[in-house]
């Protein structure tokens, strides 16, 4: 009987190291499984954050391109309108001798005023490598 027993024991111990060894190596096949999957999650992360900065840089250089294009634009309408007061005094300068040089001179000043903050925005440009806007429309051409 003893020696049933023992061998039973034995069997019984035997088949707990085999179940205790079949449950390590599901629980180590789901931690590679886990650990498998959070690699692929942060490599998703990764790109996609990567992918967002990237569009969020682009979209900086556009919107200060666009901005310098519009400033640019906005004191050339300044400057234009400055020179047709001062032209247009000029050609009245008979009815009115004193307006006319004020006219000039204020014509001057936002010239050489528009002229330093389209520099310094254009260098500002530079040095975010902002691109150029370009207003086109793209057309096709017929080969004939």
């Amino acid at each position: 009987m003893a020696g049933d027993r023992e061998g039973r024991d034995r069997e019984s111990t035997a088949r707990s190291a085999e179940e205790a060894a079949r449950r390590a190596e599901r629980a180590a096949a789901e931690a590679q499984r886990e650990r498998n999957d959070t690699l692929a999650l942060a490599d998703a992360a990764r790109g996609a954050a990567f992918q967002a900065a990237k569009r969020a840089g682009r979209f900086s250089r556009e919107f200060l391109a666009t901005v310098v294009s519009v400033v640019g634009t906005a004191l050339g309408v300044v400057v234009a309108l400055a020179w047709n007061g001062a032209l247009t005094g000029w050609f009245h300068q008979f009815s009115e001798n004193s307006r006319v040089p004020a006219l000039f001179i204020y014509a001057l000043f936002v010239t050489l005023l528009a002229v330093i903050v389209i520099f310094f925005l254009g260098r500002l440009a530079r040095r975010l490598n902002a691109e150029a806007v370009q207003f086109k429309v793209e057309t096709k051409r017929e080969d004939r």
